[in-house]
């Protein structure tokens, strides 16, 4: 009987503890929950919402200039017209997930990534297309034969 009253002595102890816990933490916790007792979350102020700005349509001479970048890169926009039609739509979706651009990537954000693409391109065949290679004081570089001698490959001997 003596450990029976010991438990129930130390329920009522517990049970005192959890209600100065609670009066004391009420406060702090309190504005999370409903008047039911479940948990919510406010919505946020308006002001305090970060949003993704609205892009504008793009022109007729930007889908003119998107079209040829789809064209450039290998996607087929249908002719280049400055209109958005089915063809344009078609390889404008197949050019978001070719390169695993977000779904809701808009008709500019893939204008500016494909210009930028195109641009890359360009600038890669540029390069290529240089006869002498530039070192970095920007003087064509000598390039040594197979039997040790040099040659200015700037005049090609």
């Amino acid at each position: 009987m003596h450990a029976h009253a010991q438990g129930v002595f130390m329920l009522v102890l517990l049970a005192i503890m959890l209600l100065i816990v609670g009066k004391a933490a009420g406060p702090v916790v309190g504005g999370f929950f409903d008047e039911g007792g479940a948990v919510y979350a406010e919505p946020a102020d308006d002001e305090d919402t970060v949003k993704e700005p609205e892009s504008e349509p793009l022109t007729g001479d930007e889908i003119a200039t998107l079209q040829r970048n789809l064209t450039t890169l290998g996607f087929d926009p249908g002719p280049v017209d400055g209109i958005s039609g089915a063809k344009t739509k078609e390889a404008i979706a197949a050019a978001i997930s070719e390169y695993a651009l977000p779904v809701s990537s808009s008709n500019r954000h893939l204008l500016e990534y494909s210009t930028s693409l195109v641009a890359a391109l360009n600038a890669a065949d540029a390069a290529d297309s240089d006869e002498a290679p530039l070192v970095d004081d920007g003087e064509p570089s000598e390039e040594t034969t197979d039997d040790g001698t040099s040659s200015d490959t700037s005049t090609g001997q």
